[in-house]
């Protein structure tokens, strides 16, 4: 039995993982913090590519989990010859939402008449997703029209705010929305949306090195970069003087510490080194806290990040 188990916003440790987890339980793209790691006893599996990993060097979570189920993960993850796992996620974006496909539903992942259109698919997440949406394709092209239309629950819940109070059973029936447009894609049903990838900037210039912006779509980020901005953060919510932040920057080039700026926030916000839920993520990519968030309005964050850039020269 494949079993999908949503619990929103919830980061835990390996270590806890291990613990409270029972055995045959796969997490699935930031669930547990921190790098790939797998327990042959167990069995236990963390897919992951956010903390403790070069991001554009690692597969994302649905590539990882679309290798890892051709080269023979059922084969360990199984009861007397039939497959058993605990899909672990905490937040139905589309990396964990392809992933969580892939996992759940092996019998069509693995169809022979599926690969092209899955691979394609899968190719085009990848790039989006490891470099946090940074990266400057074609947005009328129609792979992208129809990815906008398999994932466009996950999108609208984001956009309008709904994504941030959803409890597991919401986000479920997300992903099982989701779900059902991925397969009618694999089926050549997929309908296409025109993207709207515009966005506004709060504060600071185009031409500065750093911004703060806020998306209109999930999509905004091609243009971001397509206008030559290389580092910003984005306004993704507030409510009633809670902000959920992300910050970016395309590429190692780019002479920016976000770890060092994560670490600086946290002291800022006064949270605990050994907390869970923190400013952090990748090299390129990251943002406060998933459950808490920040109580940093945005005048207040964009000063504090351009001075620590200032006086770390």
């Amino acid at each position: 039995m494949i079993q999908l188990i949503v619990e929103p916003r919830v980061v835990k440790t390996w270590e806890q993982f291990i613990k409270e987890s029972p055995p045959y339980s796969i997490a699935l793209d930031g669930y547990v913090s921190g790098a790939p790691k797998y327990q042959p006893e167990g069995p236990r599996l963390n897919l992951n590519h956010h903390e403790d990993v070069d991001r554009y060097s690692t597969l994302c979570t649905s590539m990882q989990a679309y290798l890892k189920l051709k080269l023979g993960l059922f084969e360990k993850f199984s009861v007397n010859g039939q497959p058993r796992a605990n899909i672990y996620v905490n937040d139905p974006d589309q990396d964990s939402s392809l992933a969580a496909f892939i996992l759940t539903k092996p019998e069509i992942s693995l169809n022979i008449k599926n690969q092209k259109k899955l691979e394609e698919l899968l190719h085009y997440e990848q790039i989006m997703d490891i470099t946090g949406g940074m990266f400057p394709l074609d947005m009328k092209s129609k792979i992208m029209q129809q990815m906008a239309w398999i994932f466009e629950p996950y999108d609208s819940a984001r956009i309008s705010g709904k994504l941030y109070s959803m409890n597991g059973n919401e986000m479920k029936n997300l992903m099982q929305n989701i779900f059902s447009r991925i397969k009618a894609h694999l089926d050549g049903k997929s309908y296409e949306i025109a993207l709207d990838n515009d966005y506004t900037i709060l504060y600071g210039k185009p031409q500065d090195k750093f911004v703060l912006v806020k998306e209109n779509s999930a999509y905004s980020r091609a243009k971001i970069i397509r206008d030559g901005i290389k580092s910003f953060a984005s306004l993704v919510r507030e409510n009633d003087g809670i902000y959920k932040y992300t910050l970016g920057k395309i590429s190692d080039f780019i002479p920016l510490s976000l770890p060092k700026i994560y670490n600086y926030l946290n002291k800022f916000e006064n949270i605990k080194p050994e907390d869970t839920d923190r400013w952090g993520g990748s090299q390129t990519i990251g943002g406060s806290p998933r459950k808490k968030q920040s109580k940093i309005a945005p005048e207040k964050l964009f000063k504090l990040i351009t001075n620590y850039i200032k006086n770390s020269k």
